[in-house]
């Protein structure tokens, strides 16, 4: 068996020690790194949810108005077309502005996303067609409106959950960090008794 003068036991401690130091520093800053990263990454998720929920909001309220309006000429509450033309355009331009929006923030590789994409489709079909039998016009409109309600509130919970789940690289530095500080106390209690 080696045995140590003490003063070498001594300095092979205090070595040791400083490694030990070190390396539980370095792994905190890299921990403190990561952190900020995932930090910001879960920021920009959530000014994109902000950012889609007011263009699905702007989106709905545009077909309800294009809506409406065709329910007024169909009816014949507004005789001319050219006046109805005009009363539309507008509201028509805010309603594809804001569904080209949409579709530049969604990524349709998942599945959620398409659906909405085609659910938002339907509705602005709906929107594009003439209709002859207004009731037929007005029972159509109304659910297709509301899925898309429906699918953006999906979207919009499962890219919640993401945001407060932390996102992946975030919960593994934050593993990583755990095993390495109980490790590195457990190192310090096995020399310090040892």
């Amino acid at each position: 068996m080696l045995h140590l003068a003490p003063e070498t036991h001594g300095s092979l401690f205090t070595a040791y020690g400083a490694l030990l130091v070190a390396f539980v520093a370095g792994a905190f800053s890299l921990l403190g790194l990561t952190v900020a990263k995932e930090n910001k990454v879960s920021e920009f998720r959530q000014e994109w949810i902000n950012a889609l929920r007011e263009d699905i909001a702007e989106f709905i309220a545009q077909a309800q108005l294009i809506h409406s309006e065709i329910s007024e000429y169909v009816r014949g509450e507004c005789a001319d077309y050219r006046d109805h033309l005009d009363r539309t355009r507008d509201p028509y331009l805010d309603l594809n502005r804001a569904s080209t929006r949409i579709k530049l923030r969604l990524n349709l590789a998942e599945e959620d996303n398409k659906t909405l994409m085609n659910s938002m489709g339907e509705l602005q079909d709906i929107l594009r067609t003439r209709p002859d039998n207004i009731a037929l016009f007005q029972t159509q409109f109304g659910p297709a409106s509301k899925n898309v309600e429906i699918q953006t509130s999906l979207i919009l919970a499962k890219e919640w959950k993401r945001v407060k789940a932390g996102e992946t690289g975030y919960k593994r530095a934050r593993r990583i960090a755990l095993v390495v500080l109980s490790i590195s106390l457990l190192a310090v209690v096995i020399s310090l008794f040892c």
